[in-house]
């Protein structure tokens, strides 16, 4: 028996007239209602009202799919600060927020950031403008290399302990304020004092703090230096702008 099309199945498209932009929409629609995990290439075609060899025009495979995806969320959803948009702390922090606000709206897109990656251009672009935050923060190349690994790994890796971690939650809070309560009542006097509050701290909370101490760390790092000059983009003997983040070391003769 023919497979009645669901209600979010188009209508066919006419023949020669889907492109890339048309996939990259249809694949965002499935992921924003279903998450990533409901993405596939049958899927897809359904949505759109193809076959998957017309989708296959465009993409290689899954995988190529998903890039596309991550790069258009990153793309559409996650606003790059320009450098005279404030501070660097400021811009740290919003985009901080903005990365933690789509990871959530996309189910799937955390583990795919941390078990995939992506280097599309709004990806790339992305990373630039964090390396322009740690740029205006005071770090050269070699301590800017470091620090975004840093950051990367708190703000993405916060999100993902926060999906599939209870470390902080209000269950593991109130077990360990029923252990404290069994000692003796001048014991343990701080965590009698803290621990209710404990059982209240949000997630949004606990990411905003540690925010906070990304940013009081970068402040405080000794390998920060104050220049009227970029010290990640410096020119060149003939005046022009480089980056010795993008330079090919020079090979031994």
């Amino acid at each position: 028996m023919d497979r009645q099309p669901s209600s979010q199945t188009r209508s066919p498209l006419p023949w020669g007239t889907l492109n890339r932009d048309q996939i990259v929409a249809g694949a965002l629609d499935i992921a924003r209602d279903e998450g990533l995990e409901a993405l596939s290439i049958r899927r897809l075609a359904d949505r759109l009202g193809v076959s998957r060899m017309a989708l296959y025009r465009h993409i290689s495979d899954k995988d190529d799919l998903l890039d596309l995806v991550a790069d258009a969320i990153a793309d559409r959803d996650l606003p790059v600060p320009d450098a005279d948009e404030g501070p660097w702390e400021e811009r740290l922090r919003v985009l901080a927020r903005a990365m933690r606000t789509q990871l959530l709206a996309y189910k799937g897109l955390t583990d795919l950031v941390v078990t995939r990656g992506n280097r599309g251009p709004s990806v790339l672009k992305l990373t630039e403008a964090i390396l322009a935050i740690l740029d205006d923060a005071g770090f050269d190349a070699h301590w800017a290399a470091r620090y975004y690994q840093s950051v990367i790994d708190v703000l993405v890796g916060r999100v993902h302990r926060e999906l599939h971690s209870t470390l902080t939650s209000p269950e593991r809070a109130e077990r360990m304020n029923a252990a404290a309560a069994s000692h003796a009542p001048d014991s343990l006097p701080r965590l009698r004092t803290v621990g209710p509050h404990l059982r209240t701290v949000t997630a949004e909370e606990i990411y905003e703090a540690e925010i906070e101490l990304l940013i009081g760390g970068l402040r405080s790092a000794p390998q920060r230096r104050n220049r009227p000059a970029s010290p990640l983009v410096a020119p060149d003997e003939e005046g022009h702008p480089g980056c010795p983040l993008c330079e090919a070391p020079e090979l031994p003769e």
